[in-house]
């Protein structure tokens, strides 16, 4: 390509004003219609690309769906609830008993009296809704058949 100065390439756009504008408008259109033409399949690719995908992890999404059921279920099954509570209420007895055999200042002695009535009851439900309460054994080795 020749170099021109920027007075002949002015000139020739003064000259050619008119088929220069005609020019831009249809190569505009058609630059426009190109664009929205790759648009259009660029699109249509990223779906086809995110539904191939969505298809090879459906079974790994239907895994990890099941595995939680079978985890959350696994914690509300019934003997899971009955052992978690029976262990939560042994754990309070043994804090319960723990507390009793430790020294301590006269200000908790004191809390831990009051608090014995409390304990007295929380043993007499446990134990009354608990067929594995030491208590209960205590009291069928007592019984004496004649």
């Amino acid at each position: 390509m020749k170099d021109i100065s920027d007075e002949e390439l002015l000139k020739f756009i003064s000259e050619n004003k008119d088929r220069l504008i005609q020019y831009m408008k249809s190569e505009g259109i058609n630059l426009v219609d190109v664009t929205r033409k790759n648009v259009k399949e660029g699109v249509s690719k990223v779906n086809e690309a995110a539904t191939n995908i969505k298809d090879d992890l459906e079974p790994e999404i239907e895994t990890i769906r099941n595995n939680t059921k079978e985890f959350i279920n696994a914690f509300t099954n019934e003997d899971v609830q009955r052992h978690l509570i029976r262990s939560g209420m042994e754990f309070m007895l043994a804090i319960g008993t723990i507390l009793d055999a430790i020294p301590k200042p006269e200000f908790v002695s004191k809390a831990c009296e009051k608090a014995s009535d409390l304990r007295s009851n929380i043993n007499k439900e446990y134990c009354a809704n608990n067929e594995d309460c030491p208590k209960k054994a205590e009291k069928l080795k007592k019984i004496e058949i004649d």
